[in-house]
């Protein structure tokens, strides 16, 4: 099973971090954008591809800020320092949207973050703590 590498977006003006929203047969939960590394690629250069790729957004890849393992597969998490371009929901989730299977790209307050259903959950403290250390 490929590696994958996750961006950890946040947006300082707010503060906030961006979110997949998803509903999936009948199940309601939250995600960072990210996936597969490719052949040749670096964690970072995986984590810049699918945040452009899902988001729209044009990431500087900051940090790697954790790896861990998540339903047997290594996962790189890494902080975005800046990002430009439009938000919007890319390939291949836009093609994958169905009624039982939703992609919505969400910037999530900080003061709302504990209120949402992430996944996976181990990762939850640590996006807790980068939206407090702005």
């Amino acid at each position: 099973m490929r590696a994958r590498a996750v961006a950890i977006i946040i947006d300082r003006s707010i503060p906030s971090v961006l979110l997949i929203h998803r509903w999936k047969d009948g199940r309601e939960y939250y995600v960072l954008p990210g996936g597969k590394i490719e052949d040749g690629e670096t964690p970072a250069e995986a984590c810049a591809r699918e945040a452009l790729e899902e988001t729209g957004l044009q990431v500087a890849v900051g940090p790697e800020l954790i790896s861990l393992v998540n339903l047997d597969r290594p996962e790189h998490y890494f902080l975005v320092d800046s990002f430009t371009g439009s938000l919007e929901l890319g390939f291949p989730e836009r093609d994958w949207q169905t009624p039982q299977n939703i992609y919505q790209l969400e910037w999530v307050p900080a003061h709302r973050f504990t209120q949402v259903n992430l996944f996976p959950v181990e990762i939850r403290p640590l996006v807790a703590r980068c939206l407090q250390n702005l």
